[in-house]
């Protein structure tokens, strides 16, 4: 059975799986006519031997290879997300990726095409992270540089967050995503991870 999560966001329609996106009325603190839908069939979390398992696709995608969803209302969207899956899927902190960085074998690869990190835990098992870049208004920009949300604020006035950023040359860094990005329209995707 499918959970739905009516929320909208800027005025834009999201839906986590299948990459459906029309507009919607009324501002974006009011939760209406936006459905996002995650089944249990569709928790797809993978042991990499780490304290969370991480999902194996972007939040709005069930491949691997896809950028998924880019969110820039993050703080609504942690909210959102940390509801579904019964509470149990939710945005990585900081920790939780440096814990990804610091433990995990990252082998920058092209797959289908699309360039990103093969990350492989010491249980063997792995995911692809695609370096998919980030949308800035309506246009996609940093192809070839992976950037993630962390649920992670940059101060106790959540004045931004923090954004894990690799390329080829492996982790570059944490970015910090704050207001006045966030009023340019960045988007960025998320990757939830899963006790």
């Amino acid at each position: 059975m499918n959970k739905k999560v009516n929320v909208c966001l800027a005025g834009v329609l999201f839906s986590c799986v299948g990459g459906v996106s029309t507009s919607c009325d009324g501002p974006a603190e009011q939760v209406q006519s936006v459905v996002l839908e995650i089944g249990k069939n569709e928790v797809r979390g993978v042991d990499l031997g780490l304290s969370v398992k991480w999902d194996t696709c972007n939040v709005g995608t069930l491949f691997a290879t896809e950028t998924g969803r880019c969110f820039s209302a993050l703080p609504v969207v942690i909210s959102v997300i940390d509801n579904l899956h019964d509470g149990k899927g939710k945005i990585p902190t900081l920790g939780e990726f440096e814990e990804l960085r610091q433990r995990c074998v990252w082998n920058w690869t092209m797959r289908k095409g699309v360039p990103g990190m093969q990350i492989t835990g010491t249980t063997g098992k792995s995911i692809f992270l695609p370096a998919t870049g980030w949308v800035l208004g309506n246009k996609p920009q940093g192809s070839g540089t992976g950037m993630y949300w962390t649920s992670t604020p940059v101060s106790d006035t959540a004045d931004g967050y923090e954004a894990p950023c690799f390329n080829e040359s492996g982790f570059i860094r944490s970015t910090v995503v704050g207001q006045e990005a966030l009023d340019l329209g960045i988007s960025v995707p998320v990757r939830l991870v899963f006790p």
